[in-house]
């Protein structure tokens, strides 16, 4: 039932996805081979949408400044995306790092700004929240907590993987989302971040699943990852159904009871 009603929900229009253009400063194809690789305004990854154009300012990399130029040295690198989403629930990036660093330290984050003033960032750890693009490369990280970041494509020929982050706003869900903030303080052969999607989902809550997109692979919508949590309306129904099933057996039992005494 659960699965069903999310399905209702993905056609009649209550789950909305914002795709955003992350006007960066890197092409995914600097990176190395992307023959294969899911390109296009309707991008689904894990079956949620992006826009991840091999273009020059779709994707940003903090190991390069907004002129393109190679950025070394260890210094903070901020992407800010200015938004106007109500009713947002949760925020999904496809970010993937050059190089990495493993955790406790965290060296790259998201800030997210709503309409009241208020605000959240989320710290990124390298081999939990984020690992290095070649996940074939044991020098660097190649680990992820594989529920709140999930992997969303993969290329054996090039050893390249696109990793999905998932944002929960909680406490701030149901608010406008002004804008969210990037903020990458690596190092050149150190950690990096490299983002090539970004998304914002309103209107329903819980994180979209779907499956891992290989080269010449295309997706499609996913479902919400909340299907052991029923809405309210649904434990009301559920509570009516088993009542009304409780009734029934204990009225059959008393008439079973009642034949045999009479027997």
């Amino acid at each position: 039932m659960a699965l069903a009603l999310a399905g209702a929900n993905l056609a009649n229009g209550a789950l909305t996805f914002t795709q955003l253009d992350l006007n960066g400063n890197y092409r995914l194809s600097s990176s190395g081979s992307i023959a294969g690789f899911p390109l296009g305004n309707q991008t689904y990854l894990g079956g949620v949408p992006f826009t991840q154009n091999d273009q020059q300012g779709q994707v940003w990399n903090g190991a390069y400044l907004s002129n393109g130029v190679t950025q070394s040295g260890s210094s903070v690198q901020t992407l800010t995306i200015n938004t106007n989403v109500a009713d947002a629930r949760g925020f999904y990036s496809v970010i993937n790092t050059w190089w990495g660093a493993p955790g406790p330290t965290s060296y790259a984050s998201l800030t997210f700004n709503f309409s009241d003033s208020s605000s959240f960032t989320k710290s990124l750890i390298g081999n939990v929240d984020i690992r290095d693009f070649n996940y074939q490369t044991m020098t660097y990280t190649n680990q992820i907590n594989n529920t709140t970041t999930r992997n969303v494509y993969l290329n054996p020929a090039s050893s390249y993987a696109q990793d999905r982050q998932w944002f929960d706003f909680g406490v701030h869900s149901g608010k406008t989302l002004t804008g969210v903030t990037f903020t990458d303080s690596g190092d050149w052969g150190f950690q990096r971040y490299l983002v090539s999607g970004a998304t914002v989902q309103s209107g329903s809550s819980g994180q979209i699943v779907g499956p891992s997109l290989g080269p010449g692979q295309t997706g499609g919508p996913g479902v919400p990852d909340t299907a052991g949590v029923p809405e309210p309306g649904q434990v009301a129904a559920s509570l009516l159904l088993l009542g009304g099933i409780g009734g029934y057996v204990f009225l059959k039992r008393r008439k079973a009871a009642k034949v045999a005494v009479v027997a």
